[in-house]
């Protein structure tokens, strides 16, 4: 279903935290209004792509790309963590009602106690987190309350 948005109402109907400017953004504003979980998808899954070749030579700098897994990582971010996001902010949104800098910091609370421990659910025993944990997971788990900090700052 496709929702049209007049030029008077575009304004009312633009995403908190979204400024209105140049004609790509504005372009940007009106796919993520009219088609908001498919256009998350899709920044997800580029997000995710572009951050897993960067990581692959720039951080690991493993001299060479693995294909496969920059095409899991994207097919990850298309398809589980971009509809995933989408859905928890919404919830985010509706549950906690303050607003301002309170508002943020339950936000960030709510959502590091939540994400945080469901990744953490997966992880069996100390082992297997020295196994399988690579420096990129350390760093993304230090600078991840950082840039969620300032997605929710701008969502509010």
């Amino acid at each position: 279903m496709r929702r049209r948005i007049s030029a008077a109402n575009q304004g009312a109907a633009t995403p908190p935290g979204v400024e209105i400017g140049s004609a790509s953004r504005n372009w940007y504003t009106k796919v993520l209004i009219e088609h908001p979980i498919k256009t998350k998808a899709i920044t997800l899954g580029i997000l995710n792509c572009v951050g897993d070749i960067f990581t692959q030579l720039y951080v690991e700098k493993s001299g060479g790309l693995d294909y496969r897994r920059v095409a899991s990582m994207t097919t990850f971010g298309l398809f589980i963590v971009g509809p995933t996001l989408h859905y928890w902010y919404s919830f985010l949104n509706r549950v906690v009602k303050a607003s301002g800098p309170k508002g943020v910091a339950i936000r960030l609370v709510l959502d590091q106690v939540f994400l945080l421990s469901n990744s953490d659910l997966q992880i069996s025993c100390e082992s297997r987190v020295r196994s399988h944990c690579t420096t990129v997971d350390i760093a993304a788990t230090q600078l991840c309350p950082s840039l969620r900090k300032g997605n929710i700052r701008l969502r509010c």
